[in-house]
């Protein structure tokens, strides 16, 4: 298992979902996009999207469940990590970011809603 540093700025593709493992803990996973622009030889516009699988642990988590939702924009700063899984003789990979931190950047919410302070 390779481990790499990330920040990533990005809107969520949906809601996250939260898990509570038999431990106790809880896992949430979020799917994040990030997109690129820039102008061909030719002048026309071209976008790239990339989705990434981020992983958010406990307190993160159980933020990212109750402020974010669907098209919102948040910056997530953390760790990549490989993985590979076996299943029926075909091996699979998988790259996660392991949110170490987290930042709301939406302004969509009204002051009823503000997000949580980082103090």
């Amino acid at each position: 298992m390779s481990h790499s540093s990330t920040t990533l700025i990005g809107n969520l593709g949906q809601k996250p979902e939260t898990k509570t493992l038999t431990s106790g803990n809880t896992v949430t996973r979020l799917s994040l996009a990030t997109s690129r622009t820039w102008r061909d030889k030719d002048g026309n516009k071209q976008e790239d999207t990339q989705w990434h699988n981020v992983v958010l642990w406990n307190k993160l988590g159980e933020l990212a469940q109750q402020y974010l939702d669907k098209g919102s924009k948040v910056l997530i700063v953390g760790r990549i990590e490989y993985r590979k899984s076996e299943h029926l003789g075909t091996m699979k990979y998988f790259t996660d970011i392991v949110a170490t931190e987290m930042k709301f950047l939406d302004s969509r919410k009204s002051d009823d809603n503000r997000f949580p302070s980082e103090e």
